[in-house]
């Protein structure tokens, strides 16, 4: 019996191999860009993402599938399921100014006053009416509305100026919203895109 098969057959599964790692894996990806940059043919930033990321498939593909959020007011950019070469060719336009990996992160701290070493009786904390009257912006996984911590007893009305929104949705009811917590949306595509 000959061993020459042996050979080829182990040179076959590692081309095999070889092949299989070669596919490359989508990531999801913050990516934020010089809105300077944006071509006056588009109208919205949004269309301008959208074109960014077609312009990175074949002719058959779509762009939305690879969009998850397009960001124009904090920062100006947008939020994607990227393979490393298509980052690659994005971070290569002069709009490019950076990316952010998309990543779990763990709570570290219920306690916040304390963390930060807040003092009840000197300082900033009673210097700022202890956060009286302040909106306070929460990204969270998820909530418990009817937890004791969002009992609105007392608070005064949501201030005018407040520009959010309570919505509704399969999981969570608009009616959960008071005058302490003041809105809730859904921005939960990073994450199912990770499921």
């Amino acid at each position: 019996m000959s061993l020459f098969p042996l050979p080829c057959l182990l040179l076959l599964l590692l081309g095999i191999n070889n092949a299989i790692s070669a596919v490359e894996e989508y990531q999801t990806y913050i990516i934020h860009l010089d809105h300077s940059h944006k071509p006056e043919t588009f109208l919205t930033h949004e269309s301008w993402h959208r074109s960014i990321l077609n312009s990175l498939l074949s002719s058959t593909a779509d762009g939305d599938e690879l969009l998850l959020y397009s960001y124009n007011h904090v920062m100006h950019g947008f939020s994607a399921r990227l393979t490393p070469s298509q980052l690659s060719e994005i971070e290569k336009s002069p709009a490019h100014l950076a990316t952010y990996p998309d990543s779990f992160v763990k709570l570290l701290t219920t306690y916040s006053p304390k963390f930060l070493g807040l003092q009840k009786n000197s300082g900033i904390w009673p210097a700022a009416s202890y956060g009286e009257d302040v909106i306070v912006g929460i990204i969270d996984s998820g909530i418990w509305p009817e937890s004791e911590s969002f009992n609105d007893d007392g608070m005064s009305s949501v201030p005018q100026r407040w520009k959010g929104k309570c919505e509704n949705d399969t999981l969570f009811s608009s009616s959960a919203c008071n005058k302490k917590l003041i809105g809730a949306r859904y921005f939960n595509k990073g994450f199912l895109a990770h499921a």
